[in-house]
């Protein structure tokens, strides 16, 4: 189960208001999406170097990860 301890306060807001926003439209969707973001969070405890980073803009450089 999620923990708002695992998170910083802005993205334990950030999470919910998604969980929200996609409830509102497929509460289904949203649903799938808590477990989802369970297990992310789960292998980037497990491997934080996972991923590959990507820079936007060419400023910021942002490491993403595919979920599910």
């Amino acid at each position: 189960m999620l923990s708002p301890a695992l998170f910083t306060p802005q993205a334990w807001q950030d999470a919910l208001e998604i969980v929200v926003y996609i409830g509102t439209d497929n509460p289904e969707a949203a649903s799938r999406f808590v477990p989802a973001l369970e297990a992310t969070c789960t292998q980037l405890v497990a491997l934080p170097d996972m991923g590959s980073v990507r820079t936007f803009w060419r400023k910021a450089q942002v490491q993403g990860v595919v979920a599910g």
